[in-house]
């Protein structure tokens, strides 16, 4: 998720306090997909964002995404840089505090 909010945010360089807070809208992922679809994935390497090694399991992570969006009815979604444990810690911290 966070390489297609990289790739949406065209970066040429990674920043994840960038990636963190973007939101991705079903039609984001829509837009990104067909673009991506359309060339082979040596050629996906030069859309700024796309890390080596993705450009061939871009296009399958986008659709389970959309699966996942539509069996949850989600119209959007909040990309987070941080990793599950930091969410864990999180979600055990007092309503407002950072």
């Amino acid at each position: 998720v966070t390489t297609l909010a990289a790739l949406t945010k065209k970066m040429r360089r990674y920043d994840p306090k960038k990636i963190s807070g973007t939101r991705l809208t079903r039609g984001d992922l829509e837009r990104l997909l067909r673009r991506l679809i359309a060339v082979p994935a040596k050629s996906r390497l030069e859309f700024p964002g796309m890390e080596k090694g993705r450009e061939d399991l871009i296009l399958a992570g986008i659709a389970i995404l959309l699966r996942c969006m539509d069996r949850f009815d989600l119209p959007a979604l909040t990309v987070s840089d941080s990793g599950i444990l930091e969410g864990i810690a999180l979600s055990h911290c007092p309503e407002g505090a950072d």
